[in-house]
């Protein structure tokens, strides 16, 4: 289970593939496994629930195949509004435009000779004069200029073709939209029936909206980290509250460039990995990661630059979409941000990045041992940190502090392993319940003799009493003489 060590590089930073019609093959997983993918994203806003049951199925089986473990992401669609379907108009630069919901088309379509209707029924009790309509992820622009009792017209700013299905984003408008629709529960039942381990909630606004899907999973008797997509303004205003109660975070730029400009979206998304990284939340850097591939066996150099700064900045994982579900080239891709990720690692910048860095002070025993593991391992120049863990939270809060070393993580639970896959710096490995501390010292020397030298010495951290859940309370250093 812990086949990465005899990689020539193990990256900190994780790799989040897509599965789709390019990859949910065999052949494409297997090597997409073999290639560094950490975890497998399933995207709900595609294909069917017999799609999504071939890709566990694909995931599940490499995993046996290749002695790893592999994590499983549920990615629900959320409340996109789209603009309706049999649709196709064409608008220019000042031209005025009807909209309306699908209920109200049919009566006041003629007030206008250009007209639309969008899958939101109460949208036009909600839109004010003055908000900003965009669609097809911006491209088009329009600006409400009246607002009537069933329609608004709006003013075109930027034109183009609007085609049928294209989603809608209104930045400034405020939503009565409820964050989780049926299609999304039912997903994310699919999710909680087979086993998968991370799910991410699109279109995100406020805490709420987390808790609301935490509690469908726990009215499920089950625990599945939720890890909230940050895409539009309201959940940036809401960022605090929304990364308290996240266990994880995504920067889903595609939506968040749309919503606040091109200009702002880069400084938006440093200040929530800054945000994350210090609440000890993993944060995952999302879309467009390197789109060119889609179609062309090389990245661009700006590609690779925005790749490079958000490895830099600490991000937990990259995670690509379209490249990877639809593109051309899956395996490329993969290879190409692995290789990416492995020479910025090795670099003297990002080896200096956190060796000076302050963190919040914290009066948490098990955060507390976790930040005194990652202290000790920097003065020693450990290769390993070894924590065993039972729930994972301890793996994490080690994370946090960004040692300069391999944090190995060992449990007798599968599913807490499998949850860690995302997380910074962490290699996963199944164990047997250890009896005493020092059969779980013997256990972790053991593990990694193969990988150090005469001299070195190893980091590990457990619970005193060994197999007690949430008492992470113990730092020992091994010394291989």
């Amino acid at each position: 289970m812990l086949s990465k060590l005899n990689d020539r590089y193990v990256n900190r930073t994780k790799i989040i593939a897509s599965l789709g019609p390019s990859s949910r093959k065999k052949e494409v997983v297997d090597q997409l496994t073999l290639h560094g993918v950490d975890v497998f994203r399933m995207n709900f806003s595609h294909g069917t629930h017999d799609d999504h049951k071939l890709s566990v199925t694909l995931v599940r089986d490499a995993e046996k195949r290749f002695n790893t473990i592999l994590g499983l992401m549920g990615d629900i669609q959320g409340p996109k509004i789209r603009v309706g379907s049999d649709l196709e108009v064409e608008v220019s630069d000042g031209e005025e435009i009807l909209i309306t919901n699908k209920p109200n088309f049919e009566k006041v379509k003629s007030e206008l000779p250009k007209s639309i209707w969008v899958d939101y029924e109460p949208i036009t009790k909600e839109i004010k004069k003055g908000d900003k309509v965009l669609i097809d992820d911006g491209m088009i622009e329009l600006i409400v200029s009246e607002v009537f009792e069933s329609y608004f017209v709006c003013k075109t700013i930027h034109g183009g073709k609007i085609k049928e299905r294209k989603g809608v984003n209104l930045p400034f408008t405020k939503l009565s939209i409820s964050s989780i629709t049926e299609k999304d529960v039912n997903d994310i039942k699919f999710c909680i029936d087979h086993n998968v381990d991370l799910i991410a909630l699109s279109f995100v606004r406020n805490a709420n909206d987390v808790k609301q899907a935490k509690d469908i999973i726990i009215k499920n008797k089950k625990v599945i980290p939720v890890i909230a997509k940050i895409e539009m303004v309201e959940a940036v205003q809401n960022i605090d509250n929304i990364i308290d109660v996240s266990d994880a975070i995504i920067v889903a730029r595609g939506d968040l460039g749309v919503e606040f400009g091109l200009n702002e979206v880069t400084l938006v998304q440093k200040m929530i990995v800054e945000k994350s990284r210090l609440a000890g939340k993993p944060v995952i850097v999302a879309t467009q990661m390197l789109e060119s591939m889609t179609k062309n066996v090389k990245p661009t150099r700006a590609e690779v630059s925005d790749i490079t700064n958000a490895i830099l900045d600490g991000v937990d994982g990259l995670m690509v979409t379209g490249e990877t579900a639809a593109g051309d080239y899956p395996v490329e891709v993969v290879k190409t941000l692995r290789s990416i990720i492995s020479t910025v690692e090795s670099s003297e910048l990002y080896k200096k990045l956190y060796k000076f860095y302050e963190y919040p002070q914290t009066d948490d025993l098990t955060e507390s041992i976790a930040f005194a593991a990652s202290q000790i391992s920097r003065k020693l120049n450990t290769k390993f940190i070894v924590n065993f863990t039972q729930t994972g939270i301890s793996s994490k809060q080690i994370s946090k502090f960004r040692p300069s070393c391999i944090i190995i993580s060992l449990s007798p639970e599968e599913d807490t392993l499998r949850k860690l896959k995302h997380v910074w710096g962490v290699i996963p490995g199944l164990v047997k319940p250890a009896k005493s501390t020092d059969e779980m010292l013997e256990i972790a020397k053991n593990l990694v003799k193969d990988y150090v030298s005469k001299g070195d010495s190893v980091v590990v951290t457990s619970g005193v009493p060994v197999g007690v859940s949430g008492s992470t309370n113990m730092i020992k250093v091994i010394e291989f003489e």
